[in-house]
């Protein structure tokens, strides 16, 4: 499996990937992959950065099968995390990079994969509350009484 394109959509990036017949082969023609020609083309948007904590929604709509016969969508997050469906979100825990590999397979049972990484920003810091108490002078450096400051 290669990567066959790479499409650029505003933050979005779009990733493709198919078998391409005669890869590896020593047959100067190109020998067709296993399963035979015309498989279905793997794809997938989603972000190239994100934050811990919120969801990451993955979609697969630009996945192609060359037959027309209906695509099933297997996503595969890592740490064993897995989902399926056309469009998904995912949420995760800690900052780092995570591989996400989408697998595609067609009426017949042939399969692409499409796979990415995507950086996982950590968590933002929760809000913090501080309380200060002071006292309020005049500028001849007289207490001021009864004066909140907010």
């Amino acid at each position: 499996m290669r990567v066959v394109g790479a499409v650029f959509l505003g933050a979005a990036v779009a990733w493709a990937g198919a078998a391409l017949p005669g890869c590896g082969s020593k047959d100067p023609g190109g020998t067709p992959p296993p399963g035979g020609t015309g498989g279905p083309i793997a794809a997938f948007t989603a972000p190239a950065t994100a934050n811990a904590q919120a969801a990451v929604v993955f979609d697969a709509s630009g996945s192609r099968s060359s037959d027309g016969s209906p695509l099933s969508y297997a996503w595969d997050f890592g740490s064993g995390r897995r989902g399926g469906g056309r469009t998904i979100a995912q949420v995760f825990t800690s900052g780092g990079a995570r591989d996400v590999t989408l697998t595609v397979v067609d009426g017949k049972g042939r399969s692409a994969q499409a796979r990415r990484s995507i950086a996982i920003q950590g968590p933002a810091p929760a809000a913090r509350t501080l309380m200060a108490q002071g006292l309020v002078r005049t500028v001849a450096g007289d207490p001021l009484e009864g004066v909140t400051v907010t």
